[in-house]
């Protein structure tokens, strides 16, 4: 039984061989240049990481584009925000006007109704749709992404890298 086993595990391994040897074939076709050590490959991104991405201008650069479009993201809520409300106060005058015909008996309740039906509608959806933003400004709540901290993590990540075992 041993012996079976022994055999169907050779057979296995050279066919899991002529397989890598087929793939490492087709690769030398597609890829001419020469196969690159993987602890000097590790070594020289990790050099890059340090040398380019983790430098405090990058790291001072990328905290002003973060907070740029924090701000911007608030700018645009608030944008939101004003078109609603004006678009809520001029619902509110339509309706005024509509209570006051309606007072004054220029026009009656029946032809009326179907136009303050839908103005109250609009009012809700508006009062809704505000709701819904100031909900959003709350959850989103600018708050600016300070330097001092994310220097603070570059530079575990840097201590990290220092420490690893890539190379």
């Amino acid at each position: 039984m041993r012996q079976g086993i022994d055999r169907a595990q050779r057979q296995i391994g050279k066919a899991f061989l002529l397989c890598l040897l087929e793939e490492f074939e087709t690769r030398k076709e597609a890829c001419g240049s020469r196969m690159i050590p993987k602890d000097k490959l590790e070594q020289r991104v990790i050099q890059q990481l340090k040398g380019k991405v983790l430098t405090n201008e990058n790291l001072e650069e990328l905290v002003k584009l973060v907070n740029e479009d924090l701000h911007s993201t608030s700018a645009g809520l608030g944008d939101r925000m004003r078109s609603i409300d004006a678009d809520l106060t001029d619902t509110h005058a339509r309706l005024s006007r509509l209570y006051d015909a309606l007072e004054t008996g220029k026009l009656g309740l029946e032809e009326l109704a179907p136009r303050i039906k839908e103005l109250k509608t609009r009012e809700d959806d508006l009062s809704k749709a505000r709701l819904q933003i100031e909900a959003e400004m709350i959850a989103c709540g600018v708050q600016d992404v300070k330097l001092a901290t994310v220097q603070a993590y570059a530079a575990d990540l840097r201590n990290i890298l220092e420490e690893s075992d890539f190379y």
